[in-house]
Order: C-alpha cells, then sequence, then structure tokens
C-alpha cells in the first residue's frame, strides 16, 4: 500500500521503524513504572501519519509537535465526554439550552488541529 502512495521501500519504512524506535525509548524511560500509552501513542500515531501526509517528521521536543500531540489528546478527551450525547439526544438538547458542555472547547481544538495541517 505504500508503494502505491509513493513511498519506496526505504523511505516510509525508516521514517517508521524511527518512530517506533522512539516510541519504545519513550517507555523504557519509566523503568517499569506504569506508563499511560494514549499520550505516548497520540504522539507516535500523529508523527507517523504527519510524516506519510507532509513528508516531515518532528522530534519529540519540536513545540509543534508538543502543540499538535497537546490539540490531539483535548480532542479525544473532548469527543469522548461529548460522545454520550448520541445516545442521550434529549439531555444534550438540555445541555445546550442552559450552555453546558464542551462543544465550543471542541470546536477551538479541532480549529487548532487544523491550523497546524494549514501550516
Amino acid at each position: 500500500m505504500l508503494r502505491d502512495l509513493g513511498f519506496g521501500k526505504t523511505r516510509m519504512e525508516e521514517l517508521l521503524k524511527e518512530e517506533i524506535l522512539e516510541f519504545l525509548r519513550c517507555i523504557e524511560d519509566y523503568h517499569g513504572s506504569p506508563v499511560k500509552l494514549a499520550d505516548l501513542l497520540t504522539s507516535s500515531t500523529s508523527n507517523n501519519i504527519a510524516a506519510l501526509i507532509f513528508g516531515k517528521v518532528l522530534k519529540p521536543s519540536d513545540p509543534k509537535r508538543q502543540k499538535l500531540n497537546y490539540d490531539l489528546n483535548e480532542v479525544g478527551r473532548i469527543a469522548g465526554a461529548l460522545f454520550w450525547q448520541i445516545f442521550f439526544p434529549w439531555i444534550a438538547a438540555i445541555m445546550t439550552f442552559f450552555n453546558l458542555g464542551d462543544k465550543r472547547k471542541l470546536s477551538r481544538a479541532l480549529a487548532e488541529v487544523k491550523k497546524y495541517c494549514r501550516e
């Protein structure tokens, strides 16, 4: 599949290997203590997708990558909190009427992710 997207065996394969090694190094940094994998996976996945789409890889210390990771985690957190409204639409109407909920925060977080993609 990657070859169909214009990536030869070496280019994308090397990027993925580097990202996997970085992911494993991050886990090793915890020295056997509990790890919150969601943050590490978000970071690794977003960097792989960015490499695929934009053709560049950002280092973990890069402020742009850290901002993107924060925004993606926020989108996931807020969207998860709003997900229940799909099952209880009548509660969503009440929450919207009283201006409760995080729809504005979700819109802002999504706008930040879109802003990153356009840069």
